[in-house]
């Protein structure tokens, strides 16, 4: 599977002066705090505003610059002489129409934030609805592998506009929500190949799906090598979650130690 390591989004670097960095020996490197914001090149996204490679089943995890690796994995299948190409894990998308497309074909559609991200990059995530307990860490659907071991900061989460309009009219294969409904998307840590559960970001507040971008306080992770994603729903079938299993990402701040 190819692996896009290319620093092709942009990433700000700022020094931090918390306290921990006082405390540094001379022969420590000072932490330093990442903060990434998912814009790649302009010849990179289609003419629809989202990364041109998607549906590309030869193009696996890319990298972020200067170390954040982001799953990823697409297919294309063909029945009855017509092509249905899916994907999970990360795309990169500038996205600004957060239309209401329902009764309409939502996979021409499932590149936007609800948020206003007035031209800036982000990412849509895609969890794989069959993941469970049991699903060995290398085939998560929603994976950053960080490379080394880090202290995250803090991320902004949104809603797409699918999952959204969902949320709020139903589809064919989910209800609309009331009161009673929640979408949740679990936050995992990873050290040592051990993972557990960090924090949980709520989608929906009282049933009604949040409509901007959300910043979430990562530092009770602690120290990680690796984050992954899943997501709950009160709307649950047979076959798991039947809202679609689709995210935001805004931008991310990591701690990092670089010499």
């Amino acid at each position: 599977m190819k692996k896009d390591l290319l620093p092709i989004l942009s990433v700000a670097l700022l020094l931090s002066v918390s306290t921990s960095c006082m405390n540094n020996t001379p022969d420590d490197p000072e932490p330093q705090l990442i903060n990434y914001s998912f814009t790649i090149d302009n010849s990179l996204y289609n003419a629809d505003g989202y990364w041109y490679d998607v549906y590309n089943p030869t193009q696996g995890p890319f990298g972020i610059a200067p170390a954040a690796l982001f799953s990823h994995k697409a297919s294309v299948d063909v029945f009855d002489g017509v092509e249905y190409k899916s994907f999970t894990g990360f795309c990169p998308s500038i996205v600004t129409d957060p239309s209401d497309y329902t009764g309409q074909d939502w996979t021409k559609h499932q590149f936007a934030s609800i948020a206003n991200s007035a031209g800036q990059g982000y990412l849509i995530a895609h969890w794989d609805v069959r993941e469970n307990d049991q699903t060995p860490l290398a085939e998560r659907s929603c994976l950053i592998d960080l490379i080394y071991t880090t202290q995250p900061v803090s991320m902004t989460f949104s809603n797409t506009s699918y999952a959204y309009y969902a949320m709020k009219n139903g589809t064919a294969f989910s209800k609309p929500f009331d009161s009673n409904d929640y979408l949740i998307l679990d936050i995992y840590g990873v050290y040592n190949k051990q993972s557990f559960l960090g924090l949980s970001v709520q989608l929906t507040q009282n049933g009604e799906p949040i409509d901007g971008w959300h910043r979430v306080d990562l530092t009770p992770l602690g120290k990680v090598q690796q984050i992954y994603f899943t997501m709950r729903s009160s709307d649950t079938g047979q076959y798991g979650m039947n809202v679609p299993a689709y995210f935001a990402l805004g931008d991310m701040s990591i701690m990092y130690n670089v010499e």
